[in-house]
């Protein structure tokens, strides 16, 4: 009698199997090595912000005893003074005395006057801190600054993103432009107050358009060759 010979079934890899499964060992070494880790965050990602600050600069005036005209070295050193500073709208000035009599405020509104002649209209508020010179003023000009971020920043490496989150250099440029395009600083602190309209004046180019009125713009000779 013959006697049968029982196999244990065996798994055989073929070699088509055997790429199929090297293949999804690859990709998912792929999408572990693409997910997002902690450490791609970090302060080189930050906003490029600009940051606004208030400085000033104060300028000594003295005065002979008794006196509230300014000599001529004083004006010579006050008007080289505001000249260096390029006056902006923005700025706001402030008359330091030494006390508050009438000499005092005498001594100021020489200061505002030669003020006005640099910058017509520039208004001062008078205080008394006890830092002006004991026979003087002292004229403070403040004004806020726009300063740019530290640009360009390549501190993080750019090569390679797999989490696609910005880079180090990412909104360099507009911060950048901003801080130097723009009037007055002040204006990214708080804004201005609106005057008020004259709806009246406004809606007169809107009447003569529809009544065919509409004026041409003047016309402006040049010695252009």
């Amino acid at each position: 009698m013959r006697r049968t010979r029982t196999l244990k079934p065996r798994r055989i890899f073929t070699r088509r199997k055997y790429r199929i499964h090297a293949l999804l060992v690859a990709a998912a070494a792929i999408v572990t090595g693409c997910a997002q880790d902690l450490s791609d965050y970090s302060a080189a990602q930050s906003a490029k912000d600009i940051q606004v600050r208030w400085v000033s600069v104060d300028h000594p005036v003295l005065f002979d005893p008794g006196s509230s005209v300014l000599s001529d070295s004083e004006r010579f050193r006050l008007d080289a003074f505001v000249a260096g500073l390029a006056l902006r709208d923005s700025d706001r000035f402030v008359v330091d005395v030494a006390s508050a009599d009438r000499l005092a405020g005498a001594r100021a509104n020489a200061i505002v006057q030669r003020l006005r002649q640099h910058k017509p209209g520039a208004r001062a508020a008078q205080v008394s801190q006890g830092q002006a010179p004991a026979r003087g003023v002292r004229l403070v000009v403040g004004r806020y600054v726009a300063l740019p971020p530290n640009c360009p920043d390549w501190s993080r490496p750019s090569a390679s993103n797999p989490g696609n989150v910005n880079d180090s250099n990412f909104g360099c440029s507009r911060a950048t432009n901003l801080s130097l395009m723009i009037a007055d600083p002040a204006d990214l602190v708080r804004g201005r107050n609106l005057a008020p309209g004259d709806g009246e004046a406004l809606s007169l180019g809107i009447r003569r358009y529809r009544a065919g009125q509409v004026r041409n713009p003047a016309v402006i000779e040049t010695n252009d060759e």
